[in-house]
């Protein structure tokens, strides 16, 4: 199992109930594997795809943690581009 599976599985994590000012809600299992596959895309030699998420499905922490998670243990570049203002403020 990766840490990113462990972040979003558990409904007690201190990453739920403290993370990003407390703002994460429950854990989702779509939220979940929404990471994973962020997570798989990473893993692999260009990083780039294409994931799709319905509104309020938890899509900006399910690739913020795995490319932040991968930026710090790699020390790689992470580049988040977004077109809507209030995506941008809240990153």
């Amino acid at each position: 199992m990766s840490i990113v599976h462990d972040l979003f599985s558990n409904p007690e994590s201190e990453f739920f109930s403290i993370g990003l000012g407390g703002r994460l809600g429950k854990p989702r299992a779509a939220q979940a594997q929404f990471a994973e596959a962020v997570e798989g895309l990473l893993d692999q030699h260009s990083g780039i795809g294409i994931i799709q998420g319905e509104t309020g499905s938890g899509k900006t922490a399910g690739y913020l943690v795995p490319a932040l998670l991968k930026a710090a243990k790699t020390g790689a570049l992470v580049v988040i581009s977004t077109n809507t203002l209030n995506l941008q403020k809240q990153l």
